[in-house]
């Protein structure tokens, strides 16, 4: 499993989440919410801060950082052959939208590596793209907060890749 699912997070901890990214708690708040006075961890990020319901942390989705070893796992996910995607546009959307939800690095990976394969092979219509930045994104920050390396760089090594993936493929 990538990074731990917890039922609980403290002060100081840093977790991902798939729409969010990545943020770090910065302590708890109550706030009234279905008409009663609920709990919510407040994540810190670097351009904002939100909040979570700390019920909500049980679901799968919403997971700690993962180590090192499974962000080189993850790349070496990346840079298998692109599996092929459903030629439906909305059964598409409804698996990628699975995969983000269900908050494991490695089902990011596949999504990168699976986009940019498609994308090599056909134009990613703008919903795609803007998923496809938006993972990349959060796999980027993660693995360079987790490697403690400049994104700039690791973002040339993700390229890289890449094009290993799709070197392997018969797209």
């Amino acid at each position: 499993m990538t990074g731990i699912h917890q039922d609980t997070f403290e002060k100081g901890d840093w977790i991902v989440h798939p729409f969010y990214g990545i943020g770090q708690i910065s302590g708890t708040v109550k706030k009234k919410f279905e008409g009663k006075k609920q709990i919510f961890y407040r994540v810190n990020k670097k351009d904002g801060k939100y909040l979570i319901h700390a019920k909500n942390t049980t679901s799968k989705h919403i997971r700690s950082l993962s180590s090192k070893a499974e962000i080189k796992q993850a790349l070496t996910i990346i840079q298998k052959p692109p599996a092929k995607l459903l030629k439906d546009k909305i059964q598409r959307r409804k698996k990628f939208i699975r995969a983000v939800v269900n908050g494991s690095l490695y089902s990011e990976a596949r999504l990168i590596r699976d986009l940019h394969g498609k994308s090599v092979s056909s134009k990613l219509d703008c919903w795609e793209e803007t998923r496809f930045k938006m993972v990349k994104k959060i796999f980027l920050q993660e693995w360079s907060m987790v490697n403690n390396e400049d994104r700039e760089i690791l973002e040339e090594r993700l390229k890289k890749a890449l094009i290993i993936s799709v070197e392997k493929s018969s797209i």
